[in-house]
């Protein structure tokens, strides 16, 4: 069998199994409904017409006295009669019933009303309901109304129903005028409307799935179509539902139900064409037209005029559509060649099943007798599916419609799982590329940085006559090939700059900046160059206004950039600047009284290579004012240009505030000079101290300050950096490689080595990492040169152990100044570690003392007998040597601190150190001297006083003390106890809890003796008492006293109390 045979026959058995269980569904549904598959379940119910005799009809009016109806002359004719009469056929106008409810045998009984469309009931003497009878509404349909009249009021009377009909005949069909009980009506109700609500609550189900499909994706209009077209299938269900009038009055709304089928081909067709495209064939477009254009008419005559609504949406819209649909079908046939693939094979089924329904409808409507066969042989079809074929057929047609979306979604995923696979692959292949970009760009620019270092460097050198005099042309010429490449290291800066904004590479070091310094700065530049075009520049920002939080360097960038372009554009008056606060930022415009740009040009200027027209004589890349948009908003500010033609032009661009400015000095009451002393503060300390020795290599080489090792690869290079060198009188050494400058330095170790980064061989990286595996940075300063700008390579060159890191082009004062720290630098190192090994003798000197003094101690120690003396003395020695020794450990603590940053003060600190150790060994004496004579000290309350004023003295710290006058005279073991107490108190707080504020007490209560030492250092834990407070624990307890160690309540820290009694004393 050929292929295609094969495919239409898989086709033909999904139809098939598709169309059987939704048969084998219909059926099963049809069994629950009803009850089983026999006869109908009709509800019990009574007709007036033929079940109740005395059932009559009055044609005309009758007279109604309030509520009551008077027919006392009416002429009342039988509704048998008049049903045979013919002439209910043709009447108009107004007509009675009356009717005796008491004749039927139901027990509290309704009258069920359908079809009619102006109607009211009366009973005994009153109105029991009325039906659009004032106001009239003439856009009313009534056919599937639920609205139940109870009876039992009317007892063995008789009830009237006035009818005013709309069009000529009066129903008198069996059907249209019901007795029957509520419950009956409403079961009858629930079964016969099951399907259109079962249907109505699928179409409203997918129709909201769709709606929310289509919010989460606004580009998928598809999802709202078939929303729309469910929508409308699901209105159409639930407006034409019996039930739903029973709780609400819809027959309003049922009067435009007719629009729904109209209206959910429109979004079926719009549907279609979101699917196969905008570019399928001109008869579905078309038809899209013609439907739509057709649904705006039904609701135009909807609202004007009935009779044209009613046609419009009856039998000829069903030859409309079918026409439609089969024209869609065959168009969409035909464009895909019958190659069917999963979307087309149900929409054509769909679109079969509606076209076959109208088929059917048009078949019943010419031939009734088909409808009697259907319902004699097939009551339940007739009874709960014929007359919601309708909606069936609309079910299958959104099922199928459904199933083809979800092809669609299908076909789609797979092209974007297809896309995503060929997109992740471009986008690698885009990753290569743009590192190869920055790789060709880096590289680039390297070899543009390095003939231009020794263009703008041959050139500076020749200015400033190195190679001897030069005639005034000569100069002008030099100086005009010095300031192109300037200008050509600016294009090259700036384009990189471009690129590392673009990708995000730049990186801010940001820190408080003083944006009027700033300012003056830049335009102190500009000043020169103002004075020859007579404008006036004026640094407006004020003293009070806070620090910048910003990148220093980026943001004299963005004054040059913005401040230049300013004085370009201007050829007279003014360019002023001014800054202010406003919430966080500082507010920054810089006003000119220039040219002016037009207002279609104002937003193009500030795109990359793009000059407004009035610009571009004046030449430049356009990338200045793109670069300064583009830190600003790096920063996190924002830039904004106002500007009219021939009334100059305003920047304004913001910069956040430094979280504290008063932290770094500022004052907004202090001038400059106030500024700059606040800010000077915090920069590393760099003049030279008068008494440090020079290093060595300063008097070497005949006389040469320093001697510089040079490294690079290019001759123009190395001619350029000796030219600059040329007049500082140091020895220049050169190396055209790596390894020739390791061989350099063998032979001569350098004072400072110039490094290039980028030579064959061995890299730059390679030749400082070897260099620093002998040398550390304060020893031999490297610093690298080299065009390579990237963070990356700076962060490499730092790693491998560089000093400083320079990019080409170099200017010679930026080069001699950075050479000159360096070796202020290093000189400042070498002359501190001379110092640091004198002072490490002077105290390796001192300790040889202090060993030698306790050899004499421990000799004392011998000539004791009594084993408590020689604990005593070792008590004695330890509270000494612990309080001195501490007091020297926080001074050469602090000496260390300041060794690298203030040598002079370090110096101090030794000396204070050194002081302190000799005392002690001076105190140990005297205290061995004193446990040998055990004489009593001097006065009690001095010797504290004298032992906290030194405390105090060596470490900074601050005691509080109150020594009471009514303590008695205590004899020497007691004095030495309170006094040593003390002296370790002090102690243990400073070196174990860092304590800085001490509070000491020492009074009488009664005859009990209190000491309480107080600190704000660490608070209190328990744990093991070390040598000295076990030493002072023995002494207490010897006198009879308690010692307690604990949190301080009013320092926060520890609290040493003890207590002694006085009663022996």
């Amino acid at each position: 069998m050929p292929e295609r045979g094969k495919r239409w026959l898989s086709i033909i058995m999904k139809y098939t199994i598709f169309l059987s269980v939704l048969l084998a569904g219909c059926v099963m549904l049809t069994n629950l409904i009803n009850g089983g598959l026999g006869k109908p379940n009709f509800p019990v119910s009574k007709s007036i017409a033929s079940d109740m005799p005395s059932t009559a009809v009055h044609l005309g009016t009758l007279p109604v006295q309030g509520e009551h109806v008077r027919d006392e002359d009416a002429a009342w004719i039988p509704m048998t009669e008049l049903q045979q009469s013919g002439q209910a056929q043709s009447y108009e106008g107004e007509y009675w019933i009356r009717l005796r409810p008491s004749e039927q045998t139901i027990l509290d009984p309704y009258l069920w009303i359908r079809g009619i469309e102006r109607y009211e009931v009366y009973g005994q003497n009153e109105r029991l309901y009325s039906f659009n009878i004032e106001p009239f509404n003439p856009k009313v349909r009534t056919n599937h109304q639920l609205r139940l009249v109870p009876l039992s009021s009317a007892g063995d009377g008789f009830a009237y129903i006035r009818v005013i009909l709309t069009k000529p005949g009066i129903q008198l069909y069996e059907s249209t005028y019901l007795i029957v009980k509520a419950e009956d009506a409403l079961s009858h109700a629930l079964r016969q409307n099951a399907v259109r609500a079962i249907l109505g609550i699928i179409f409203s189900s997918l129709g909201a799935a769709s709606l929310f499909a289509f919010a989460s994706n606004r580009k998928q209009a598809i999802y709202l179509f078939f929303a729309l077209l469910n929508i409308g299938q699901g209105l159409s269900c639930f407006v034409n539902t019996s039930l739903l009038s029973y709780y609400a009055e819809v027959s309003a709304l049922a009067y435009y139900s007719s629009l729904f089928l109209p209206f959910s081909m429109v979004a079926y067709l719009a549907f279609l064409e979101r699917m196969y495209g905008k570019g399928w064939r001109s008869v579905n477009r078309l038809s899209l037209y013609f439907l739509g254009a057709y649904f705006v008419c039904s609701l135009l005559a909807a609202w004007l005029h009935e009779p044209a609504y009613v046609w419009l949406t009856g039998k000829s819209f069903q030859w409309v559509l079918v026409a439609v649909l089969i024209a869609v079908s065959a168009s969409i046939i035909r464009t895909h060649k019958l190659q069917i693939d999963g979307k087309m094979e149900w929409i054509m089924l769909g679109n079969a099943v509606m076209i076959l329904l109208w088929i059917y409808k048009w078949l019943l409507y010419l031939y009734p007798e088909i409808g009697v066969w259907l319902f004699m042989n097939w009551p339940l079809y007739s009874f709960y599916w014929q007359m919601d074929m309708v909606y069936v057929a609309g079910f299958i047609f959104v099922l199928c419609t459904g199933l083809a979306l979800s092809g669609y979604l299908r076909n789609m995923h797979e092209k974007l799982h297809v896309y995503a696979g060929q997109l992740e692959e471009q986008n690698t292949k885009l990753k290569e590329l743009d590192e190869l970009k920055d790789e060709f760009l880096a590289n680039t620019s390297h070899e543009i940085r390095t003939p231009l270092q020794g263009i703008v460097g041959i050139s500076e050198s020749l200015l400033e006559e190195a190679a001897g005099p030069l005639p005034p042309a000569v100069r002008s010429n030099l100086q005009l090939i010095a300031d192109s490449g300037s200008r050509l290291t600016g294009l090259v800066n700036d384009i990189l700059d471009m690129s590392k904004l673009k990708h995000g590479d730049l990186q801010l070091r940001r820190s408080p900046v003083h944006l009027r310094q700033a300012a003056s700065v830049v335009l102190a530049v500009f000043e020169p160059l103002a004075r020859q075009k007579s404008i006036l520049l004026i640094n407006d920002i004020e003293q009070h206004v806070p620090l910048a939080y910003a990148d220093e360097n980026r943001l004299q960038q963005i004054l040059y950039n913005v401040i230049g372009n300013a004085y370009k554009f201007t050829d007279r008056g003014e360019v002023r600047i001014r800054a202010e606060e406003e919430n966080g930022f500082l507010v920054v415009e810089v006003r000119d009284t220039g040219i002016g740009i037009d207002r279609a040009d104002q937003e193009a200027v500030l795109e990359p290579f793009t000059q407004a027209g009035a610009y571009r004589p004046n030449g430049g890349t356009g990338l200045g004012l793109p670069i300064t948009r583009k830190l600003v908003e790096l920063h996190g500010g924002e830039l904004k240009l106002v500007s009219l033609p021939g009334a100059g032009t305003s920047v304004t661009f913001s910069l956040p505030v430094a979280a504290d400015s008063d932290s770094l000095g500022y004052s907004a009451a202090g001038g400059e000079g106030d500024m700059e002393a606040s800010l000077r503060k915090y920069e590393p300390p760099i003049a030279l101290a008068e008494d440090l020795p020079a290093p060595a290599a300063a008097s070497r080489s005949g006389g040469a300050q320093a001697t510089i090792l040079i490294v690079d690869d290019e001759p123009i290079n190395l001619q350029v950096w000796k030219n600059y060198l040329a007049d500082t009188g140091h020895l220049v050494l050169s190396a055209g490689s790596g390894q020739e400058a390791l061989n350099a330095v063998r032979e001569q170790k350098p004072d400072l080595v110039l490094l290039d980064i980028m030579m064959p061989g061995m890299t730059g990286y390679e030749v400082c990492s070897a260099l620093r595996k002998q040398y550390h940075p304060g020893e031999l300063p490297i610093v690298l040169l080299t065009a390579k700008n990237q963070p990356s390579d700076i962060l490499q060159g730092f790693d491998a152990g560089a000093n400083d890191y320079m990019i080409k082009p170099v200017s010679k004062r930026e080069l001699l100044a950075r050479m000159q720290l360096h070796l202020e630098l290093a000189r400042l190192n070498q002359a501190l570690e001379e110092q640091v090994k004198q002072r490490t003798a002077d105290l390796e000197n001192t300790y040889r003392q202090l060993q030698d003094s306790m050899m004499e101690t421990y000799d004392a120690l011998g000539e004791v007998a009594i084993w408590e003396e020689r604990n005593r003395i070792a008590h004695e020695i330890h509270d000494i040597l612990g309080h001195k020794l501490t007091g020297a450990a926080m001074q050469l603590e602090a000496a260390k601190r300041l060794m690298l940053i203030d040598p002079d003060s370090a110096q101090s600190k030794l000396d204070a150190a050194l002081e302190s150790v000799r005392k002690g060994l001076e105190d140990v004496r005297v205290a061995v001297r004193m446990m040998k004579e055990n004489s009593p000290k001097d006065d009690l309350a001095e010797s504290l006083n004298e032992l906290m004023n030194e405390t105090e003295h060596m470490t900074g710290i601050t005691v509080r003390r109150s020594i009471s006058g009514d303590i008695p005279v205590l004899d020497a073991l007691m004095k030495k106890s309170v006094f040593h107490a003390l002296q370790e108190g002090l102690t243990n707080g400073i070196k174990h809890g860092g304590s800085k504020q001490f509070d000491f007490a020492l009074y009488m209560d009664e005859d009990v003796l209190l000491f309480a030492l107080h600190n704000d250092g660490l608070p209190y834990t328990a744990a093991p008492y070390g040598f000295g407070l076990s030493a002072m624990k023995d002494k207490i307890k010897h006198l009879g006293g308690t010692i307690e160690l604990a949190v301080s309540d009013i320092l926060g820290g520890s609290v040493l109390r003890i207590e002694i009694p006085m009663r022996d004393i």
